[in-house]
C-alpha cells in the first residue's frame, strides 16, 4: 500500500493505521520502514503518544508551522518464538485525530497469554521521529528512550524503564521514570520529576523544581526558582541554586553547594552538608545523620542542639551540657546576617 501526501492530511475523525501485516512478506522482515505521515495541527490541539518499546524523538518546529510530521520504523526481534511470530501481524501503529487530540499510538496483541510469551523476547522495537509546532505533549512508553528537544509547550512523559531527556524549550514539565536515566537541561518553567531508581540530572532550570527520587543519584545544578526534594537512599548533590530548598530525606547523603536562599529540611540517617552563601536562613532536623554547615562571612544567630551527637563549633560559641542535651546559642562573627537552627538526635553538628 502506498501513502501519498494527499492521503495523509487528516481531517476530523479520519484514521490512518500502519499495520505490520499490510503485506505478508513485510510483516516478518527484520526492519520495516514506513513513509512519513503528515497531519495538520490546530491551535488548541494536544499531542498524545502511546506505546511499548523503542525510541521516541520529538523536536519542536518554529511556531509558524502548522504540520506535524512523523516517521515510523519497526524492528522485529531476530529470534522469536513461534507464538510471538504468530501474533506479529497484530502489532500496528495508528495516527488519528480525536477532537482536539492528535494520538500517535502503538497497538499490540490483546491476549494476556500472548503477552507472557512476548515479554520473554518477542516485542518489536518501534522508532518514532516527530517534528511539530509545540502543543501540549503527553507520552506514555514502556521501555527505551525518549528525547524531547526545543518544545515550547507543557510536557508530560512517563517511561517505565530507560532514558528520558528533555532539553531546551519552555512550559511546565511533569516527568516520571521508574528506572534508568532522566535529564532536563535548559528548561524554562516549573518541573516535576518522579523517579524510583534513576540517575537524575537537572541543569539550567528557570522555575520551581519538585523532585522525588526514591533511590539513585540526583544532581541539580545552576538553577533558580527553588527546589523541593524527596529522597530515601542514594546520593543527592545540589549546586548553585537560587531560591528556597526544602528537603525530606531518609538515608541519602545530601550535598548542597552555593545555595542562595532558605534551607529547610528533615533527615533520618543520611548526612546533610551545605554551603550557604549570602543571608543564611537555615532550619534542619536530623536523627542519626550528621549536619555540616559552611557559612562564609556569616554573622547569623545560631541555635543548635543534639541529644547524643557532638557539637563542633567555632571556639567563641559556648556549649551548654545537660544530662539529655548539648546545646549552643550565639552569633557568628561575620558581616552577613542570618539565622541557623539545627536539631539532631544522634548526628553531629558542625558549623564553620
Amino acid at each position: 500500500m502506498k501513502w501519498t501526501r494527499g492521503s495523509l492530511n487528516l481531517s476530523m475523525g479520519i484514521l490512518l493505521v500502519l499495520v505490520g501485516g499490510l503485506e505478508t512478506p513485510q510483516a516478518h522482515s527484520a526492519v520495516i520502514d514506513y513513509k512519513p505521515l503528515v497531519i495538520e495541527v490546530k491551535p488548541n490541539d494536544r499531542l498524545v503518544v502511546l506505546g511499548f518499546e523503542g525510541t521516541i524523538k520529538v523536536e519542536g518546529k518554529a511556531s509558524g508551522s502548522r504540520e506535524l510530521s512523523i516517521r515510523v520504523k519497526q524492528e522485529n526481534p531476530t529470534k522469536m518464538s513461534s507464538e510471538a511470530k504468530s501474533v506479529l501481524d497484530e502489532w500496528n501503529f495508528s495516527l488519528q485525530r480525536k477532537g482536539d487530540i492528535i494520538e500517535a499510538a502503538i497497538h499490540s496483541p490483546q491476549s494476556k497469554s500472548d503477552w507472557v510469551k512476548l515479554l520473554m523476547g518477542g516485542v518489536p522495537q518501534f522508532y518514532l521521529e516527530i517534528a511539530a509546532p509545540p502543543v501540549p505533549l503527553e507520552i506514555s512508553w514502556r521501555k527505551g528512550q525518549i528525547a524531547i528537544e526545543r518544545w515550547n509547550a507543557p510536557v508530560s512523559a512517563h517511561l517505565l524503564k530507560g532514558s528520558l531527556r528533555l532539553h531546551g524549550g519552555k512550559g511546565e514539565a511533569t516527568l516520571r521514570n521508574s528506572s534508568g536515566e532522566l535529564s532536563v537541561v535548559g528548561r524554562e518553567g516549573n518541573v516535576v520529576v518522579d523517579c524510583f531508581n534513576s540517575k537524575v540530572q537537572l541543569a539550567n532550570i528557570k522555575g520551581k523544581i519538585d523532585l522525588e527520587n526514591f533511590t539513585g543519584e540526583t544532581h541539580v545544578g545552576d538553577s533558580e526558582g527553588g527546589l523541593h526534594l524527596v529522597t530515601t537512599a542514594g546520593q543527592a548533590k545540589i549546586e548553585t541554586l537560587k531560591g528556597r530548598l526544602d528537603f525530606q530525606n531518609l538515608r541519602a547523603n545530601l550535598m548542597i553547594d552555593k545555595l542562595s536562599g532558605e534551607l529547610r529540611g528533615q533527615s533520618g540517617g543520611g548526612s546533610v552538608t551545605a554551603n550557604v552563601i549570602g543571608d543564611a536562613d537555615v532550619r534542619i532536623q536530623s536523627k542519626e545523620g550528621n549536619v555540616n554547615l559552611t557559612l562564609p562571612n556569616s554573622g547569623a544567630t545560631v541555635n543548635v542542639a543534639t541529644a547524643e551527637g557532638q557539637l563542633v563549633l567555632p571556639a567563641f560559641l559556648a556549649v551548654t551540657r545537660s544530662p539529655s542535651l548539648k546545646s549552643s546559642k550565639g552569633k557568628l562573627r561575620g558581616e552577613v546576617a542570618g539565622s541557623v537552627f539545627v536539631r539532631t538526635t544522634e548526628g553531629n553538628i558542625r558549623i564553620k
